[in-house]
């Protein structure tokens, strides 16, 4: 099961609680924005008595979530790609943190067949959902050889096909341009 605080906060609003938060708790995040706390990696502090708010990007969620619950902290994540999740969740009536195998593999298919989404994007769905559930259910979705294979069709499908060209002969073609019914190459 998820830390309540983390639960709580993931079934709020996404959009909206970044603009509120913002306004109302310190900003701790590592960039280059130039604001007062762009040269603070907020995974190299200590978060105990933290009230923040943290919108990590998706490789970086797990090292957060263990940051969460190794400390005595208030902590609102804001995780990427979550929200559609959540909202595809809850028109499926389903708890996102408590989703099987097969529900995973639907959602997957909804993002490839009517969202278009590429295998590489949709991976980064599957990162995101791996990483809350794993904390939930002590599992490892990159463990599901379902999963794997469904990943590794998408990325079979986006391949390019290289361009051949027709297998023709180009002096053959060239010698007949030069009789009838064309024009003489001068």
């Amino acid at each position: 099961m998820l830390p309540s605080g983390l639960r709580s906060v993931m079934e709020a609003e996404c959009r909206s609680v970044r603009n509120k938060i913002q306004q109302s708790v310190p900003d701790l995040h590592a960039s280059n924005s130039g604001s007062t706390s762009d040269r603070l990696d907020a995974l190299s502090v200590d978060w105990d008595g933290l009230d923040a708010y943290a919108f990590p990007p998706a490789v970086l969620i797990t090292k957060v979530l263990q940051e969460f619950r190794q400390s005595n902290c208030r902590v609102i994540l804001i995780a990427p790609l979550w929200c559609y999740f959540q909202q595809w969740c809850i028109s499926h009536k389903i708890q996102p943190e408590a989703i099987d195998i097969p529900q995973i593999a639907d959602f997957l298919l909804f993002l490839r067949d009517i969202r278009k989404l590429r295998a590489g994007t949709i991976a980064g769905y599957l990162s995101v959902i791996a990483t809350v559930r794993n904390v939930a259910t002590n599992t490892k979705l990159a463990l599901v050889p379902e999963l794997s294979a469904i990943i590794r069709g998408f990325k079979q499908a986006d391949m390019r096909r290289r361009f051949r060209p027709p297998a023709w002969d180009l002096n053959l073609v060239l010698t007949d341009l030069t009789k009838s019914p064309y024009e003489p190459i001068r």
